[in-house]
């Protein structure tokens, strides 16, 4: 699984963006976007990476440490976006403001096993 954490910039039409070709608007798939600085990618093996159970014993939950982070922004990235996605050919879960608890930890599934779906891994 692949997990990219980041801040917001902007949202919508691609042509105000300032991404994609010299134009800034040009894009195969779509005319609206969402724009992410300080963009961390992890690649996260749900069978090693650290894990608890939420303190209502309902949500298991992962770990995200910064050990394994990739930054894909700025003029230090190791990646761009595009790379880290590079592979992926199945669909891809946003989960804009996303719950999080202390020290890094993020919903994963209901205890039991069922994923949990994006829209209520999400504050809001």
């Amino acid at each position: 699984v692949r997990v990219i954490t980041g801040v917001t910039d902007f949202s919508g039409n691609v042509k105000s963006s300032g991404i994609g070709k010299l134009a800034g608007s040009e894009n195969e798939l779509g005319s609206e976007c969402i724009r992410v600085r300080n963009a961390k990618g992890y690649y996260v093996d749900y069978k090693e990476v650290e894990s608890r159970v939420s303190r209502d014993k309902k949500i298991e939950e992962f770990h995200l440490g910064d050990q394994n982070t990739l930054m894909l922004t700025g003029r230090n990235a190791a990646l761009s976006v595009a790379e880290f996605f590079k592979g992926c050919h199945g669909a891809i879960d946003v989960i804009l403001d996303p719950q999080k608890e202390a020290g890094g930890y993020y919903p994963m599934k209901e205890v039991g096993g069922r994923k949990i779906a994006p829209q209520f891994r999400s504050k809001g």
